[in-house]
């Protein structure tokens, strides 16, 4: 089961503030709750831990040895182009922040407003 970790306890004004709380919020579309557990999970598993070693053994043959001969490889270069895509995929399941600064210019900016109206619909 998803918690996120926030807590909005007072309204200043016209809009709540957050004063405290931790961990990053699901990204939209990402499968609810059990969804996005499952999708962190992944991202930080072995799959993740081969394409890291795909990329690191690219940079260090090109970048680091300049060995170019990977570069005319197209079966070695669509592995790393595959991997790079990938990982930038499970970025979004891998954050770990939160700002309650950010949380709170939200709130002044009245976005809470447009995303409970968004529920309703």
């Amino acid at each position: 089961m998803w918690v996120e970790d926030r807590e909005v306890v007072k309204e200043r004004g016209r809009y709540p503030v957050c004063i405290g709380g931790a961990g990053a919020c699901p990204p939209e579309d990402s499968g609810g709750p059990d969804g996005y557990l499952d999708r962190r999970d992944d991202a930080l598993g072995l799959d993740t831990m081969n394409d890291l070693a795909t990329m690191a053994e690219f940079v260090e043959q090109v970048v680091l040895n300049g060995d170019r001969a990977m570069l005319d490889d197209e079966d070695t270069r669509h592995a790393v182009e595959c991997a790079i895509d990938r990982s930038r995929a499970r970025a979004p399941f891998i954050a770990c922040g939160s700002s309650r600064r950010d949380v709170n210019k939200s709130f002044r900016q009245e976005e809470h407003r447009r995303l409970m109206h968004q529920r309703l619909i």
